[in-house]
């Protein structure tokens, strides 16, 4: 098993970098801040995607805390998606990178639950 705190701290600094990107008025982030950001965030990002694939339970009590994590994450990121594109519908203008993001997430998480049954 991945060592949780080594988890935690990446995913802390994945989040605080992505919260950064935050800026409506963009008053703090000159060009060249922002390349540095987008790096560091890339960077931190194929960190913990690392852990995350790396991670092996011990037992099937953790297994299923994994489980249970991921299916979480999952639910979080297609709710966070739909309300993007929801709220951008309201506006007149949805972002195609948005769904089609959306429609990927689905179709993995289908073709990977299929192939895993086979």
């Amino acid at each position: 098993m991945i060592n949780s705190l080594q988890e935690k701290i990446v995913g802390g600094i994945l989040v605080l970098l992505a919260l950064l990107f935050i800026n409506p008025f963009h008053f703090w982030m000159p060009n060249i801040v922002t390349t540095i950001l987008v790096v560091a965030l890339i960077v931190v990002f194929a960190l913990f995607a690392s852990l995350v694939i790396r991670e092996h339970p011990r037992d099937e009590r953790e297994q299923y805390h994994i489980y249970r994590a991921s299916r979480w994450g999952y639910l979080v990121a297609l709710f966070g998606m739909i309300a993007g594109v929801v709220y951008q519908a309201l506006f007149d203008y949805v972002d195609p990178v948005l769904v089609i993001i959306l429609v990927a997430t689905v179709i993995v998480k289908l073709w990977s639950h299929y192939r895993l049954n086979k």
